[in-house]
């Protein structure tokens, strides 16, 4: 059991570095560190979307040679001659990329009662191989697959089934400790671009698209199946399959986008609800992006056959100093189902009798509203620090983590956004004084409904230019038992049918440590 719980809080806990921000570009996703500021260092040849071939420099005209006869050829090249041959060269067209990222990391998490010698441990190494190719500047092709590696997570684990429940076709099962796979192979993303006219631009295939402003939580991340976690170093999550299209409007600096869904998002609430691989599974979405003066509002909704419609609402812009954002999610029903405590019912009556499914509510709201404020305090245009705060209102989160075991039992506990009401806050210090390639980073989070705390700091360090070493230590505090201090103290269980459970107990988290070592191919 022990290894189920620590893979729950792996999930929520965060195992990579720093605060959450939107899904990078590619270059930052694979990892590419800071260019360095030492002058004696050479600049990396120009990848294609970087300059492109009419946008580079024409070679300068060459020198008039004198007129006459009597003029001697030269012995050694003619002035200039080698940087016009290498402007010409930096022209050549580069219609394939190859490259990627290596990401080896590994974690103790320590626990209350345990002796450090039973105290989880994990090494997930993950190896992310791209290929880009660009043909022409209006047709590019990308495929990113991931395979991570775990060597901790060899020695395999039972589960303990539960008798099945009246109405219910397949048997529930008791979590425990689901060994985590030793080798994982995803696709991320594998797509095709291109324009109409250059004014209609289309995208098939699996890919990345983020709605939403929050910097903690994003209700309205839609076109995910899983929410992000919000402490992760980068977006780990794989992309989803869709036809989009988006059509630009660039005197006003808006951007409209429309899309065809071609895989679920949301868990299927019923047996009526068309399966993937069936025409009526296709989802449709649509989303505007409007820039108003200094603002920016994004509206958008996604709709799939059997599956909870819904609506998402965004808005961000300055208020004086600070960026201020939010954003409204609405459904027309649970993304998952709901539980609650049977009244009444005694202790001793099979746990599947004690938890009763319940109805959500009208429009099932989410919301998000932050703020971030950035100053400089050195002469250095990089001598700043950045403090946000946030906040988060969930409909249908659960006010009490009495419930949390029944959550895991049931695969419905949502890290980040099974409680009601969350608060966060971070401080963002990069390349402080003379530390030009450190970046600090130091988060809280609360669950305020469970009372429960997680405290971070993550440091970040580019040594030797193309590695970067990255390192975090987090504490555990508040309610045990809550969402940040999940352990577990469950006595024998009667699980009807003349099966009772064993004592179950998983001591709350302590303290973590993770260091990462992290290079671009």
């Amino acid at each position: 059991m022990s290894g189920f719980i620590r893979l729950c809080l792996c999930a929520f806990l965060g195992l990579g570095l720093a605060a959450a921000q939107e899904r990078p570009p590619e270059e930052e996703l694979f990892g590419k560190p800071a260019e360095p500021e030492q002058p004696e260092q050479q600049p990396k040849p120009q990848k294609p979307e970087q300059q492109r071939p009419e946008q580079a420099a024409p070679p300068a005209a060459p020198a008039e040679r004198p007129a006459g006869p009597e003029r001697a050829e030269p012995t050694e090249p003619e002035p200039g001659a080698e940087r016009r041959l290498r402007e010409v060269l930096t022209r050549t067209r580069d219609t394939l990329d190859l490259g990627g990222q290596l990401y080896l990391r590994s974690f103790i998490f320590s626990q209350k009662g345990t002796p450090p010698s039973a105290w989880e441990f994990t090494a997930p190494s993950l190896l992310d191989l791209y290929v880009d190719a660009r043909p022409s500047d209006r047709v590019r092709a990308f495929v990113l697959a991931r395979t991570q590696y775990d060597p901790t997570a060899a020695e395999p684990t039972t589960v303990t089934a539960l008798p099945a429940v009246p109405g219910v076709v397949d048997p529930n099962a008791i979590p425990g400790a689901r060994a985590r796979e030793v080798y994982q192979v995803a696709l991320d993303q594998l797509w095709i671009s291109f324009d109409v006219e250059r004014r209609v631009f289309i995208t098939a295939g699996k890919q990345h698209v983020k709605w939403g402003v929050g910097h903690f939580w994003n209700p309205t991340d839609y076109l995910h199946a899983t929410p992000r976690d919000p402490l992760a170093p980068f977006d780990a999550r794989t992309g989803t399959s869709m036809l989009r299209v988006q059509v630009p409007w660039e005197a006003r600096g808006w951007n409209f986008m429309a899309a065809v869904i071609t895989e679920p998002l949301v868990p299927p609430p019923d047996a009526s609800t068309p399966r993937a691989g069936q025409l009526g599974a296709l989802g449709g979405a649509l989303r505007g992006q409007l820039v108003l003066g200094a603002a920016e509002l994004g509206v958008g909704g996604v709709v799939q056959k059997g599956r909870p419609s819904r609506f998402g609402l965004d808005l961000s812009g300055p208020i004086g100093e600070v960026d201020a954002y939010g954003e409204l999610a609405l459904r027309s029903d649970p993304e998952l189902p709901l539980w609650q405590e049977v009244p009444g019912v005694d202790p001793s009556q099979p746990i599947t009798a004690r938890f009763a499914r319940r109805g959500g509510t009208p429009a099932n709201p989410a919301a998000t509203l932050g703020g971030s404020w950035t100053h400089k305090y050195g002469e250095r245009d990089k001598d700043t620090f950045t403090v946000g705060v946030e906040a988060f209102w969930n409909k249908n989160g659960y006010d009490s983590p009495r419930i949390y075991p029944w959550l895991l039992l049931q695969d419905d506990f949502v890290p980040f956004y099974v409680g009601r009401w969350y608060a966060g806050a971070y401080l963002l210090l990069p390349q402080p004084g003379g530390w030009n390639r450190t970046t600090f980073t130091t988060s809280v989070l609360a669950n305020l409904s469970d009372g429960s705390l997680l405290a971070r700091l993550d440091v970040s360090q580019i040594v030797l230019t193309y590695l970067r070493l990255e390192a975090f230590i987090a504490g555990h505090f508040g309610t045990e038992g809550g969402e940040f201090r999940l352990g577990l103290d469950i006595p024998p269980q009667n699980l009807g049918g003349g099966v009772t459970s064993p004592q179950i107990h998983v001591g709350a988290p302590l303290v973590d440590v993770g260091v990462a070592l992290r290079v671009a191919l």
